[in-house]
């Protein structure tokens, strides 16, 4: 019955409710000393209490100012973001119409409950609404330009890969480095750093990666090469036939005969023999529609001739 009383108080209890708690007070007695109690409790703080009107508007200004300072140090990368981006914050500011400022006043010690009146508290729920309405709009803009900036980080951290393993392959024949049998895959970022190609503090990892630990790629996925018909285990080189096949491209998370992207929504970065990198929403990028995670046999393992990509992660073999 407190919780009753209390919100009798401050006059925020349904109609039903506010009946039965008069009800109460006019036949109890014990429930009028309660309430006498809870004003009693109260009452220092209202004493002291500084009524002011802030601004009108500084919720939606606040909520603004963030998105605005959002976009301008992470983005939007793209001309339609930035349509988007505006576009969500005018529509954030056609919510609000806020009243003429009224001057600060403090009031006199009240004689009566000091609680807000209804068209007060009506105030309050209108604005807390608004304040929900422009963060709905505001939030996805927020998601929208960090995963933008978080594809735009990894792609530039293929590109600086690539720029090893390129220099790598110039002094092997054109080869890039190979997983070879029964290693498994990062032991080819290890051969780049044997190398002298990369730092041997460095680990090749995507920035939207939730992976804390771990040597070589760390949540990226690379080639583990072919077998021939011999049953020869082969790496990709740099023939203009392998140009449009997959080198490196974020780990996915597999489940079952599955692989579901695990580093970015709705789809994963690819790295491409000719050294270009392509936001992909299907793994089914390889050459003839290959899906890139898997073998000619829907297996984890090396391809099973030359156009047949399978990447794997840092800890999968050949």
């Amino acid at each position: 019955m407190e919780d009753k009383l209390l919100g009798h108080m401050l006059k925020a209890n349904d109609a039903e409710t506010t009946l039965e708690v008069e009800r109460l007070l006019a036949d109890d007695p014990s429930a009028i000393h309660d309430l006498a109690v809870l004003r009693k409790a109260i009452a220092p703080l209202e004493a002291t209490r500084e009524v002011f009107e802030p601004r009108a508007d500084l919720w939606l200004r606040t909520l603004s100012r963030v998105a605005e300072h959002m976009v301008a140090t992470e983005g939007p990368t793209s001309t339609a973001d930035a349509g988007r981006t505006g576009e969500m914050i005018r529509r954030a500011a056609a919510l609000a119409s806020p009243p003429p400022a009224r001057p600060r006043v403090r009031p006199a010690p009240p004689v009566s409950d000091p609680m807000p009146s209804a068209s007060g508290r009506r105030n309050i729920i209108a604005m807390i609404g608004l304040s929900a309405s422009v963060l709905a709009l505001v939030f996805p803009v927020v998601v929208h330009v960090r995963q933008q900036r978080d594809r735009a980080t990894c792609q530039n951290s293929m590109r600086q890969f690539y720029v090893a393993a390129s220099d790598y392959s110039d002094s092997n024949n054109g080869h890039f480095p190979r997983v070879e049998d029964g290693m498994v895959a990062a032991s080819a970022a290890e051969a780049l750093k044997l190398a002298g190609y990369l730092p041997q503090e460095d680990r090749i990892v995507c920035p939207a990666s939730q992976a804390a630990n771990g040597q070589g790629f760390v949540n990226y996925a690379y080639s583990l090469g072919f077998r021939d018909s011999m049953g020869e285990l082969n790496g990709i080189d740099r023939r203009p036939e392998f140009g449009n096949t997959a080198i490196l491209a974020d780990a996915p998370l597999r489940q079952g005969s599955q692989a579901v992207p695990c580093n970015h929504r709705h789809g994963q970065n690819v790295l491409f023999i000719g050294g270009n990198v392509q936001f992909c929403t299907t793994p089914t990028v390889g050459v003839n529609g290959d899906n890139i995670f898997y073998n000619a046999k829907g297996q984890v393992g090396a391809g099973l001739f030359p156009h047949d990509t399978s990447l794997g992660r840092d800890n999968e073999r050949p």
